[in-house]
């Protein structure tokens, strides 16, 4: 009903985005003005497509022969609404106050990392009581011969020293005293080297140290290294790809959700579980509102599911404890 009043006093022919702060405004009016500039920031459109056709070429590029005759067999909504405004800082889509907050304290620079480092600095020199330490041995886990450093870890230790040699030869790693001074070296004299290939077998080399100690498996340096190389082509080849069609990581877990209760019910399987270590698309799915925005359609399709079977639940779990995902 207040909504209402206002709309009649302040903008009866038009929206809330098209109204003017008028002559002589009552204070109420005046403080929920000044909402608008916010409003018109985090604002953004969705432009629905009137033809209604499934885009061809973008079918064929992303899903497979057997996937792209189910999605031409499946006709588009034609009842769907057609341009429609949603709020850009929340995924939902809908307005939240938290949000609009976080939007001001951006546009004042006042949400930024810097603040934020500094403010756990003074945190940090607080005078409390003491922290509870843990002792922890300093050398080697593997070796058990040296001290634990980065230096050791990543260059001198025989392991990765061996990593190294497998996949450049001519990059001297065994006299070096500091990681940061053998990173110059290693970007500016060895100019043939591209930084995203030191870093990537670092990375590779330190989580086979983590295999040898949580899980007891010693890998092969020759693993390690080709490995690692192909870890580096699939994520520059995944990049190259996003450049053209770009999803976020809750969008595509939706979408594997809605394939994975597509091929429950194809099967007629039972008392099926679907977990999830994505919070945003289970809370979406597993919610009654109304998405704005947020993948709107395939989240319907997922709710249709779990609404027509009685069998079937999600679930969130912690990324953490999804080994399937992380193994």
């Amino acid at each position: 009903m207040t909504s209402r009043l206002y709309k009649a006093r302040s903008f009866p022919k038009g929206s809330f985005l098209d109204s003017e702060l008028g002559n002589n405004p009552r204070f109420v009016w005046k403080s929920i003005y000044e909402a608008k500039s916010v409003m018109l920031t985090g604002l953004r459109w969705v432009i629905d497509s009137d033809r209604r056709e499934w885009g061809v070429d973008v079918v064929r590029d992303l899903f497979n022969v057997r996937d792209q005759q189910c999605i031409f067999n499946t006709k588009p909504d034609v009842n769907s609404a057609v341009d429609r405004l949603y709020w850009s800082n929340e995924v939902s889509g809908i307005y939240s106050v938290k949000s609009a907050y976080r939007l001001l304290q951006k546009r004042k620079e006042l949400w930024s990392v810097d603040s934020n480092d500094s403010i756990w600095s003074k945190v940090l020199w607080v005078k409390t009581p003491p922290k509870k330490f843990v002792p922890l041995p300093t050398t080697c886990p593997i070796c058990h011969c040296a001290d634990e450093t980065i230096v050791h870890e990543i260059l001198s230790y025989p392991f990765a020293t061996c990593c190294w040699q497998l996949a450049f030869p001519s990059l001297q790693t065994t006299i070096w005293m500091d990681f940061s001074s053998w990173m110059v070296y290693a970007m500016e004299v060895c100019y043939n080297i591209r930084p995203a290939e030191l870093l990537t077998l670092c990375w590779a080399i330190w989580s086979a140290r983590n295999k040898v100690v949580w899980n007891q498996k010693h890998p092969r340096a020759t693993n390690v290294v080709a490995s690692s190389k192909q870890y580096l082509l699939q994520w520059i080849s995944a990049q190259k790809f996003a450049t053209k069609y770009l999803f976020s990581n809750q969008v595509v877990e939706v979408i594997g959700v809605k394939e994975a209760l597509s091929c429950t019910k194809q099967k007629a399987w039972n008392k099926v579980q679907v977990e999830s270590d994505c919070l945003v698309a289970t809370q979406a799915i597993r919610s009654k509102v109304a998405m704005s925005f947020f993948c709107r359609r395939v989240v319907e399709d997922c709710r249709k599911f779990f609404t027509e079977s009685q069998t079937l639940s999600s679930f969130h779990i912690k990324r953490s404890a999804n080994m399937a995902a992380t193994s």
